[in-house]
């Protein structure tokens, strides 16, 4: 993204990349690895098929679970059906039973989400992550508490904002507006 950014006449660094992330913490591993079975337990056959319709469409268990993916359509989320070319019905359901649109929750002791997302931070150049709940507000709860102080004592959050505006607290102080390199900085009616 950014090299693009960059081949588009744009600052590169004015991009901020933001990963989804789904998150299962507990005082230890072992906790964490119990909790993250137990949710997954509570939610019924029928809950992971009409979640995966939700996103596409296509009711999942009106087909034989040997079904290629390859032989549905749907006008709806043509990425829903991409990322499972190859499988089939069946593979589809054990997988999205297992984390739905999201990619594998990181499962953990405190400690252990911390290194985690540090370490993504760091190799896939992301600026920040959005944190995907599981459960409400537990999962949002249990991160504040136990992953955020180990991030903030890492200096890998921080403890206050002094920018006054998203932009400003995304990209940095005196950027509250588009900068000129901007596609959408063409449209300003204001000087």
């Amino acid at each position: 993204m950014r090299e693009e950014a960059s081949a588009a006449g744009r600052d590169p660094q004015s991009l901020k990349c933001l990963a989804g992330v789904t998150v299962v913490v507990a005082p230890t591993r072992e906790a964490a690895q119990r909790k993250h079975e137990e949710i997954l337990a509570s939610q019924t056959p029928e809950i992971t098929v009409a979640s995966y319709a939700w996103f596409t469409g296509l009711d999942l268990s009106s087909y034989d679970p040997a079904t290629p993916m390859e032989e549905l359509h749907t006008e709806m989320s043509q990425t829903q059906i991409e990322r499972f070319k190859g499988q089939t019905v069946g593979d589809v359901l054990r997988a999205w039973h297992r984390h739905g649109v999201r990619a594998d929750a990181i499962v953990g002791s405190p400690e252990d989400v911390a290194d985690e997302l540090c370490a993504l931070a760091e190799g896939a150049d992301v600026d920040g992550f959005l944190i995907t709940p599981l459960i409400q507000p537990g999962s949002t709860t249990d991160f504040i508490e136990h992953v955020l102080p180990i991030l903030k004592k890492r200096g890998a959050f921080r403890s206050g904002y002094e920018e006054h505006t998203l932009r400003e607290r995304l990209i940095g102080q005196g950027s509250a507006r588009l900068p000129d390199d901007h596609p959408a900085a063409r449209h300003r009616h204001w000087s």
